[in-house]
């Protein structure tokens, strides 16, 4: 859960973050159920937009491709101006 983790960690200013993944939710790697609440929270603290369930296209400077839950093509646009 190392996303989530940085993910708290960045400064308090307004940010937009898109955690994605694979599984059908954050934070399955984390064994104990009350630390996985925990990150879990603090991403809808931060408003973390969750993407579970994707499978990874391409990626590249200017982001990455990916397929969401409905099958539907998506990209995501790299930003890192923070």
């Amino acid at each position: 859960m190392l996303a989530a983790r940085q993910v708290c960690s960045l400064p308090r200013k307004v940010l937009m973050v898109t955690l994605v993944f694979r599984s059908t939710e954050p934070a399955l790697d984390v064994k104990h159920w009350m630390f996985r609440k925990y990150y879990q929270g603090k991403l809808k603290e931060f408003n973390v937009k969750v993407m579970p369930q994707v499978k990874y296209g391409q990626i590249t400077p200017k982001g990455v491709n990916l397929t969401n839950k409905e099958g539907k093509e998506v990209f995501l646009e790299a930003d890192i101006s923070y």
